[in-house]
């Protein structure tokens, strides 16, 4: 906020989300990587929306990540997984007042925050927090339910 950087958070995969989004088989690889990075965005928006769906802000999407940028821009995605995400995001975007002003491409170099907090998580391997964000508060991603995906609700 303000380019303060006033909190963080690091994505569990939770056994539902992977069920819903058809990763289950695939996760920890390269070839759910577009969904786990636009599932990343999603949460981010949902951890944060008292931030932004309410007030006037410039909202500012940045990710490494083409195609996870792409769905945000465009609400739409190739693959099961990635519209899946996309019509999630669809319907958090409708209930705020704004949408994101920008998506921003990070060259991979630029993100080395995000890199080591995507591998919080990561089995058999020690987690250490970037610097930059020593005291800063973290965002602490709350187990999802069936219920935390409002299109699979409606589709099913």
């Amino acid at each position: 906020i303000n380019g303060r950087t006033v909190s963080w958070f690091s994505l569990p995969i939770f056994k539902v989300d992977a069920e819903v989004l058809r990763i289950t088989e695939s996760l920890g690889s390269c070839e759910c990587q577009q969904t786990v990075e636009s599932l990343a965005i999603l949460q981010a928006l949902r951890l944060w929306k008292t931030s932004w769906a309410t007030v006037r802000v410039q909202l500012i999407v940045r990710s490494d990540n083409v195609t996870a940028l792409f769905m945000t821009a465009d609400l739409k995605g190739r693959g099961h997984g990635v519209r899946t995400v996309a019509r999630e995001l669809a319907l958090d975007l409708g209930d705020g007042s704004f949408a994101p002003d920008l998506v921003v491409h990070l060259p991979g170099v630029d993100n080395d925050i995000a890199d080591a907090l995507s591998r919080k998580f990561q089995p058999n391997k020690a987690f250490t927090l970037p610097a930059a964000l020593s005291g800063v508060s973290e965002a602490v991603v709350p187990e999802t339910s069936i219920l935390w995906w409002e299109t699979f609700q409606c589709a099913n």
